[in-house]
């Protein structure tokens, strides 16, 4: 205290100043102990928060391991029960191809069901499993609608070569652009493929093509220009059915054919549409 403030005051109230001045001085000590405990407390906050949203993470990304480790554990079983059809041939699979699991299914399908006409859309390892699948049992015959004629050459060869041709019609149909209700879509060649189905019941359908990167809801052509041609009992596998433009398809399918669309979770998905109450998905 300054010799000039002790002047204007007497000594009592000199020592109440003083006794103020500590008192201050001890609540300006407290309050930064406890803002201390309040930043360090804050800490501890902002740490435990930082260990949840991680613990979210880790348990984020082990679930879709899980799943992962799931989907290929279903496709390698599925790919030694489809090795064991009779062929000589490879089995052409590659990044684009239907997933063992999903294929496998879909052989099921046509087992339980005694199918004998099946049309698949898009040519691959599909065609020469159905046509092994065909041949073990005796009858039924598939018919393959395909773009690219360079790969229906490469894939009745293998079919050639398992020596299971007879059970396989190839129909080539170019891309060729349609209006399908208020859409303009790329599908193949109408008039050609409606010809060369003319007549056709149709027990089953794989409709695993035109490829998606061709445009936006390639495949939905299907189900508008040959359902007049559908079994009672006829079951459709639409491939790819983790993606949206083939969620869309697969609802307004439904909606046509007065079915609920079912989703098969596989790797990449796939849509079932079929009006057999006793099939179990």
């Amino acid at each position: 205290m300054t010799s000039t403030l002790r002047r204007f005051l007497d000594p009592e109230s000199t020592k109440l100043l003083k006794a103020g001045l500590l008192a201050l001085s001890l609540l300006l000590v407290a309050l930064g102990v406890a803002m201390n405990h309040m930043l360090a407390a804050a800490g501890v906050l902002a740490g435990s928060f930082a260990v949840l949203l991680q613990l979210r993470s880790n348990l984020h990304h082990n679930k879709k391991g899980l799943a992962d480790l799931k989907h290929a554990l279903n496709e390698d079983s599925a790919l030694q029960s489809l090795l064991g059809l009779p062929g000589r041939s490879h089995l052409p699979w590659s990044e684009f191809s239907i997933t063992p699991d999903a294929l496998q299914r879909f052989v099921s399908y046509i087992a339980f069901s005694d199918a004998k006409t099946v049309v698949e859309c898009g040519a691959g390892v599909s065609t020469v499993v159905m046509a092994r699948h065909f041949k073990t049992r005796g009858y039924g015959h598939l018919y393959s609608v395909e773009g690219d004629a360079a790969w229906i050459d490469y894939i009745s060869g293998l079919v050639k070569q398992d020596g299971n041709e007879e059970f396989v019609t190839f129909i080539h149909a170019p891309l060729k652009t349609h209006t399908v209700g208020s859409r303009e879509q790329l599908w193949y060649d109408r008039e050609i493929v409606k010809e060369r189905l003319k007549g056709l019941v149709i027990e089953g359908a794989l409709v695993d093509g035109p490829q998606g990167n061709k445009g936006r809801f390639t495949r939905h052509a299907f189900v508008p220009f040959f359902s007049d041609q559908f079994s009672e009992g006829v079951f459709i596998m639409l491939d790819d059915g983790h993606r949206k433009d083939e969620t869309q398809i697969a609802r307004e399918w439904g909606q046509q054919l007065g079915v609920e669309a079912k989703y098969a979770d596989t790797r990449r998905g796939q849509w079932i549409l079929t009006g057999q109450k006793s099939i179990v998905f």
